[in-house]
């Protein structure tokens, strides 16, 4: 073998080695997904549960995408994946749909 074909080798094993480790972090992230989403299963049927308190009051409600809360919202209605959120406003009520597993918490106002 000459040297254009020790590179061309060098070349297929380093492609090899960029895709095998691409491969694993792919692995990895869908496994932490998966495990975010199993244990997400459980949480929201506990959170619904703990719901049932808050119906009719005023709230602030923190979600795991913000830092800021939605602040003096009025839940409204809820279910396993959804939660209604209402507030007034001088130009009238306005109406919030949140996913009850984007909940990371909910206080009274």
């Amino acid at each position: 073998m000459g040297s254009l074909g020790w590179m061309m080798l060098s070349f297929l094993a380093l492609v090899f080695i960029v895709y095998h480790e691409n491969n694993q972090n792919k692995m990895k992230r869908l496994q932490k997904q998966v495990k975010r989403l199993a244990a997400g299963e459980k949480g929201v049927n506990d959170m619904s549960a703990l719901l049932q308190e808050f119906v009719g009051k005023k709230c602030v409600i923190i979600l795991d995408d913000s830092i800021t809360g939605l602040d003096n919202w009025i839940l409204e209605a809820y279910d396993e994946q959804w939660a209604k959120l209402t507030r007034e406003t001088k130009k009238g009520q306005k109406v919030k749909l949140i996913r009850v597993d984007d909940i990371k918490t909910i206080q009274d106002y």
